[in-house]
């Protein structure tokens, strides 16, 4: 009786190493590989310790007192198995796995970043600058960000101004200085730094809420060109992954006179 009694000790806790991971994982809580590691080497031990005292290779003193049955040796293989197989798959899977129903939301949710924009305004100006007085026209772009996708910063904005029959001309992005004067086509205005719609869009994640704020360009076209009525203006984002958004067109001939 004391034989099948340890017989069934060892077939219980055997069957615990091997089937308890697997209920585990589909009640969707990650199992921590040290749990299977230990098991693993636990099993392994005794099931070296049994056939060494099997075929009289080894006979370890800590368990000279002690009857391993052929039983217990086939269970043990089968314990070993369970627990190499169950350390695989724990492996392959993250300590810090989450559940199938927060795994379902977060496939759900867009994997990228999906910027938008729109240019809501815009001051054409003469530098005052003397190498640039003759040159370079001067637009501050009133515009604003949002993002329907995954969180994301922006990284590089591009400005191009296309005349009706022309080719595209890409205007020089320049950060905005602590402030500028500049004259409008209706009004004079000054822009500050603290205005820049690049740096808050840099320094803050892109949300569905809009971020709104002014980009300063300097185009090498006369001023009349780059308002003309055929002209057309591209503005786009790129964002820290490399995604640039569709160009968003703009003819300031006919919407900045509104």
């Amino acid at each position: 009786m004391e034989g099948i009694g340890k017989d069934i000790a060892i077939l219980v806790v055997g069957a615990a190493i091997g089937v308890i991971p697997w209920f585990l994982e589909k009640a969707g809580i990650a199992v921590p590989r040290a749990i299977l590691a230990v098991g693993g080497w636990l099993t392994i031990t005794a099931l070296y310790w049994g056939l060494s005292r099997l075929v009289s290779i080894v006979e370890p003193k800590a368990i000279r007192s002690i009857s391993i049955s052929g039983f217990e040796i086939v269970f043990l293989c089968i314990a070993v198995y369970l627990a190499t197989w169950w350390g695989f798959r724990i492996y392959k899977t993250p300590t810090n796995a989450i559940s199938p129903v927060a795994s379902s939301v977060e496939e759900a949710r867009p994997s990228k970043a999906e910027l938008r924009l729109a240019i809501s305004g815009a001051n054409v100006f003469t530098p005052t600058a003397p190498d640039m007085r003759d040159r370079f026209t001067g637009v501050a772009v009133d515009a604003k960000v949002w993002n329907i996708g995954g969180p994301s910063v922006a990284t590089d904005w591009v400005f191009f101004v296309i005349p009706e029959g022309g080719i595209p001309i890409r205007a020089q992005f320049t950060k905005i200085p602590d402030h500028l004067s500049l004259g409008g086509m209706l009004t004079s205005r000054v822009i500050y730094a603290s205005e820049a719609l690049d740096t808050k869009t840099a320094q803050n994640q892109i949300s569905s809420v809009p971020i709104e704020g002014t980009l300063l360009f300097y185009v090498q076209l006369p001023k009349d060109i780059v308002t003309a009525k055929g002209t057309r203006w591209e503005l786009s984002v790129t964002d820290i992954y490399g995604t640039a958004t569709t160009p968003y067109k703009y003819w300031p001939g006919q919407q900045l006179a509104r």
